[in-house]
């Protein structure tokens, strides 16, 4: 509360309409004294009861005087206006001549009251009013005044000088050195105190000043001469304002001296003023002393001063009046000259007046326009993000120009009026460009046309007939040569025009380019402008228009890169762009073109999902795919069945050549040789085939189906018939022989074929024939195994078919065995054979291989049977019987092949050797 309470009062504290604040406020003449006086600087409190007066008088030096009734009843004031105020003192003295005889200053002793109708009578003018609580009422100089309370209230009053008081003042002085009343403070030293400080005085106050000051300078001089015509000759300084008021009254008058007072060596405690000097005492003038406070020649320099402060305003005044009224521009002054103007009647305290506003106006104006276009010109060079500015505060072309016209306007020159006149001239300038641009623009827009639209089908075909057509027309070759040199011009010619036509493509793509480049400049330096232009909207609507068409036709240029994802983006992209016929048309042919995008691949996906399609058909789809000018996905994915469908049946075309039946030539055979050969039909393998019921593999062709099928006759031929067997048997081998067929495809080529074809998703016929070779040869091949394999036997059918050379070879290592997973199908027959990997991947070298081992293993045979016979023949030779060496039972069995005998419990071994 307390911190509260002095806030709220601090306000009242320091009002200027405080009284105790008022009679020292800057322009009031009191405030120069130094000292307080109670009454006129410092304000009196007055209780008032019913009825209770103040007599008639006016204020001290005949002051101006406030009085403010806080709280209580009215006060009522009777007032005559200071101009009638000897009127009033010849009547009061007329009422009562006696008092006014014995004392002249009765009236001012506040103990006089006349009824105001007696004054009226002698013409004198009296005001009367009623003050209430919370009203001031003011007296002016001379103005004397009295009234009474009506009832108890609370008031409170004090003095105050404004500068035109000081002429009524003097004269105040003067009135009361006639009446040698006592003054309360001195006006002469309060004159001279403030024309010490000439400038801390306001300008009213300073004129006021200079003219009380010349006044009193001049009666100080016709003083000061008299006072040296009367005889006085000494002088001395004194500073007077250092001695009490009561030491430097004057003796006679009773004025408080300051200037100068003459004193005598006869009693040097008392003086007088110098109008008075005659009146001190009865010595001689020799005897007299001169005291003064300045000398004349110090008192000038004061009033120059006084003046040129108070003369200052009229010079500042006719600088101000000219600065304001100056029409042309080159001769306005700068900003920084009128705020040079504004400092100095800030500095000088000139009072307010109406020059002074109109200059505080203009300055107000030019500064705000200075900071608008320092605005602008900060905009103008600095950086900006584009389209970061906020519409809404940038200035249209007529808010500029009318901008520029009050910057011309003003009453002064600023040096950013520059920068808007430049800014001003730009934006015309770029105004002109941005509509020789949009025309431009619209030209290219109305030429433009579509590229794509250039290659459609019925486009290009015309093109293509008239090409066709102008080669036609040429005459035709008569010779070989004739014929190459047309044809050589022809292909330079073709050369030469798809040349031109790729230059105008690029050269048509340039300009486009540098078209839109040049619009994304304008759009960019109009923004930079910070200018709201109706040309930034079309610029950028038709900077859009031109960008989208030049990304169709780049797009469109490289078809590589046309999906039905990019032309979808693209429609996607006009339609956020502002209607146009070019426009829609391109979109109308983009929509068209992203139709048959999704049209082609649909059917292309149907096709390649069906599997059903032939090879001709997948063709003729690659050969439409080159209508649809874009990227189609599947089209990749087509070609590539298509490429593999060419090669596989390129393959299968060979291999099916390969597998065909016998030629007629060979009908004549034996019905086991045409078995033997259907088999080599249906055994062409080049990879591994398991047995039923074992995991054995092989590798076989027509020769070792037909060695086996001899080798089986040959173990079954009763011995009177050996001696004899190489005829039926050569025949038999010359007679298969000539059916085998040595370039037949191995089973793995026919299995690869059918693996690779699988995958394709074409339908192929001769996929169908290889299949039924490739189930044919497993099946030979599980019936083989089911013929010469026992169940879950160690051996693989190669290793049991191939021929067995090391036969009754005495001294020959046994066939070394190998694993079979280690080894490949060839791998093993190459082991098997005696011949190299490579040799063994060719059908013909394998086959000769085979007829060799095959040989080796009949001579090999032959040999051990004619051993055999020879020891059966010779008594006397002992029989080798068995591999035991043990006697003869009654269950030996005689061996086919070898005609070896061995026991009964033999058997399963020579069967697995078998």
């Amino acid at each position: 509360m307390a911190a509260t309470w002095r806030g709220e009062w601090h306000v009242y504290a320091n009002d200027s309409w405080n009284l105790n604040n008022l009679p020292v406020q800057e322009g009031s003449v009191l405030a120069h004294i130094g000292c307080d006086i109670s009454g006129m600087k410092v304000p009196w409190m007055y209780v008032g009861m019913c009825f209770s007066t103040f007599c008639w008088h006016n204020e001290d030096h005949w002051s101006y005087s406030i009085n403010y009734l806080h709280w209580g009843e009215p006060k009522t004031w009777y007032g005559v206006p200071g101009g009638e105020a000897e009127k009033f003192e010849a009547c009061m003295k007329s009422a009562a001549p006696e008092l006014f005889e014995s004392q002249p200053d009765l009236l001012h002793q506040l103990v006089t009251i006349m009824n105001p109708n007696i004054l009226m009578r002698d013409d004198v003018p009296i005001v009367r009013c009623d003050q209430h609580a919370g009203e001031f009422v003011i007296t002016f100089p001379r103005s004397y005044h009295a009234g009474f309370n009506q009832g108890y209230n609370f008031a409170e009053a004090v003095n105050f000088a404004p500068p035109d008081w000081l002429a009524i003042g003097r004269e105040c002085i003067d009135h009361y050195s006639k009446l040698k009343r006592y003054c309360v403070f001195s006006h002469d030293e309060l004159v001279c105190k403030m024309a010490s400080s000439p400038e801390s005085l306001e300008l009213t106050v300073a004129a006021a000043t200079y003219q009380d000051l010349l006044k009193m300078v001049d009666g100080e001089k016709r003083q000061r001469k008299a006072l040296l015509q009367w005889g006085v000759k000494a002088a001395e300084r004194d500073a007077f304002e250092l001695l009490p008021d009561d030491e430097r009254q004057c003796e006679f008058c009773k004025t408080t001296c300051f200037l100068s007072a003459v004193t005598c060596s006869c009693c040097p405690s008392k003086l007088v003023c110098l109008r008075h000097h005659k009146s001190l005492c009865d010595c001689p003038a020799s005897q007299h002393v001169l005291r003064y406070r300045y000398t004349l020649d110090e008192l000038p320099p004061m009033l120059q001063q006084l003046k040129q402060r108070a003369e200052s305003f009229d010079h500042w005044a006719s600088e101000v009046k000219r600065a304001l009224e100056v029409k042309k521009p080159q001769e306005k002054l700068e900003l920084d000259e009128l705020r040079a103007l504004v400092t100095t009647a800030e500095e000088r305290r000139f009072p307010d007046n109406e020059l002074l506003g109109a200059l505080l106006a203009a300055v107000a104006e030019a500064d705000k326009c200075a900071a608008v276009a320092a605005h602008l010109n900060a905009k103008k060079v600095r950086t900006r993000t584009r389209g970061s500015g906020d519409p809404k505060s940038r200035l249209t072309l007529e808010e500029l120009q009318l901008f520029y016209d009050q910057i011309c306007s003003l009453a002064c020159s600023i040096k950013e009026g520059e920068g808007v006149k430049e800014i001003l001239d730009t934006v015309v300038d770029y105004q002109r460009k941005a509509a020789e641009a949009l025309v431009e623009s619209d030209r290219w827009l109305a030429e433009y046309v579509m590229r794509e639209d250039e290659t459609s089908d019925a486009k290009s075909q015309h093109e293509l007939d008239a090409k066709k057509s102008k080669r036609k027309k040429k005459p035709l070759a008569n010779t070989k040569e004739d014929a190459d040199a047309k044809e050589v011009d022809s292909k330079e010619e073709i050369k030469n025009e798809d040349e031109k036509e790729d230059g105008d493509k690029v050269d048509e793509t340039d300009d486009d380019s540098v078209h839109s480049e040049h619009l994304s400049e304008l759009l960019e330096t109009g923004l930079g402008l910070d200018i709201e232009l109706p040309e930034l909207a079309r610029l950028r609507h038709r900077l859009q228009k031109v960008q989208w068409l030049e990304e169709v036709q780049d797009t469109l240029d490289c078809e590589n890169t046309v999906t039905a994802d990019t032309v979808r983006a693209l429609l996607n992209k006009s339609h956020q762009l502002p209607p146009h016929r070019r426009v829609e048309s391109t979109r109308v042919a983009l929509q068209q073109l992203c139709n048959d995008i999704e049209e082609y691949d649909a059917r292309a996906a149907a096709l390649l999902a069906s599997k059903q399609s032939t090879l001709q058909e997948a063709e003729q789809m690659l050969q439409e795919a080159g209508r649809v000018r874009a990227h189609l996905p599947a089209v990749i994915s087509l070609r590539d069945a298509v490429k593999k469908a060419r090669e596989w049946k390129a393959r299968a075309a060979a291999a099916c050549s390969k597998c065909r039946a016998p030629s007629s030539a060979n009908n004549d055979v034996t019905d086991d040789a045409a078995i033997g050969d259907d088999v080599c039909g249906n055994a062409v393998t080049n990879g591994t085939s398991n047995g039923t019921g074992s995991d054995n593999t092989g590798a076989t062709n027509c020769t070792e189906a037909s060695s086996n099928g001899t080798n089986n006759s040959a173990a079954n031929a009763p011995e009177t018939n050996e001696g004899n067997a190489d005829a039926p048997r050569s025949a038999s081998e010359g007679s298969l022989a000539e059916h085998v067929v040595p370039s037949a495809p191995m089973l793995e080529v026919v299995e690869a074929l059918v693996h690779r074809a699988r995958p394709i998703p074409l339908h192929l016929p001769e996929l169908h024939l290889l299949e039924e070779e490739a189930a044919a040869a497993h099946l030979w091949l599980e019936k083989t195994a089911r013929i010469f394999l026992k169940k879950n036997s160690t051996f693989s059918l190669i290793e049991v078919l191939v021929p067995r050379t090391e036969v009754g070879v005495i001294g020959s290592n046994k066939r070394k065995r190998f694993k079979k997973d280690e080894l490949t199908t060839v791998q093993q027959a190459a082991a098997l054979l005696d011949i190299t990997a490579l040799q063994a991947a060719n059908p013909a070298r394998l086959v000769k291989a085979y007829k060799d081992c095959e040989e080796r293993e009949v001579k090999a045979m032959r040999a051990v049977r004619c051993h055999k016979r020879t020891q059966r023949e010779d008594s006397s030779a002992e029989e080798s019987i068995c591999t035991c060496h043990k006697p003869p039972t009654e269950d030996m069995i005689l061996c086919a092949l070898c005609s070896h005998s061995y026991h009964g419990e033999w058997r399963p071994l020579i069967l697995l050797w078998l």
